[in-house]
């Protein structure tokens, strides 16, 4: 009898052992589960984007820890930084940091050059003329000089300033320019050309890096000119942009032929 009291005993220690090592087990694989949830966050030119891997999908996000969507991407945010949180369909989380500052730059991956990003209005704007060299692109440094492209950006024809600008990014139309100009304000041009130039309040920073044509570089650091989309009514001339505080005008209905070169801005697409 006391044998079998001995054996009863025994065996109920052996199962709750056993009990708890697999609870145990359980509690490692749980552990495992969320620590194999990853997330990365990036914030451009006034968006944040998030992307997650690991864990057990779907993910939901946040930059609030509070309002989660299953979007990984927030557009439009305020500058500040932000703590981003992805949830996976377990209840694991996750959290990333991005900062105010990464907020208003913009990295074309083609070169990995970093670009200024602003918000005027309703628009995204590049802060600078573009300066990327596809191979593909009909380009020129004003006088020939590489240190020119570096300071007012490339030159490029109509139709190389059609296809310059980086994914999700495009060349404006007349009409985006009008809207720039009535966000900026001012009661007449004088005064938005001050808003527009280098230093100016709305964060544009004309480049005045002027234009070639009629076989011949001009109007260096006296006007900006810029391609817009658009041809003139026998298409044989591209539309312009021409920004000037040497005689303090805003022209948004220039045109230039399409084989001259001038500089371009990409606005960002909605």
């Amino acid at each position: 009898m006391k044998t079998k009291l001995i054996s009863i005993t025994a065996i109920f220690l052996l199962s709750l052992s056993m009990g708890l090592l697999l609870s145990s087990c359980g509690d490692d694989d749980s552990v495992d589960a969320c620590a194999s949830l990853e997330l990365t966050a990036i914030g451009s030119a006034f968006s944040v984007k998030a992307s997650a891997t690991g864990g057990t999908a779907p993910y939901e996000f946040s930059i609030d820890g509070t309002t989660f969507q299953s979007g990984a991407e927030f557009k439009n945010v305020a500058v500040q930084d932000y703590t981003v949180t992805v949830k996976d369909a377990g209840g694991c989380t996750k959290t990333a940091a991005v900062s105010a500052a990464s907020l208003q730059q913009f990295v074309d991956e083609r070169d990995n050059r970093s670009y200024k990003a602003v918000k005027i209005g309703e628009q995204i704007w590049m802060g600078e003329n573009l300066r990327v060299d596809p191979d593909s692109a009909a380009f020129k440094c004003y006088d020939d000089v590489a240190e020119n492209c570096e300071k007012y950006g490339l030159m490029y024809t109509w139709h190389a300033a059609q296809v310059a600008c980086p994914k999700n990014w495009s060349l404006p139309s007349f009409d985006d320019y009008d809207i720039l100009f009535e966000a900026i304000g001012g009661d007449d041009d004088a005064a938005k050309v001050q808003k527009l130039i280098k230093g100016g309040s709305s964060g544009f920073d004309t480049e005045l890096g002027g234009a070639y044509y009629d076989d011949k570089f001009q109007l260096i650091d006296e006007w900006d000119v810029l391609w817009a989309t658009g041809v003139s009514l026998d298409d044989t001339e591209g539309r312009n942009i021409f920004i000037g505080p040497k005689d303090e005008v805003v022209s948004a209905s220039s045109t230039l032929p399409k084989e001259d070169f001038a500089c371009l801005r990409c606005l960002k697409d909605k």
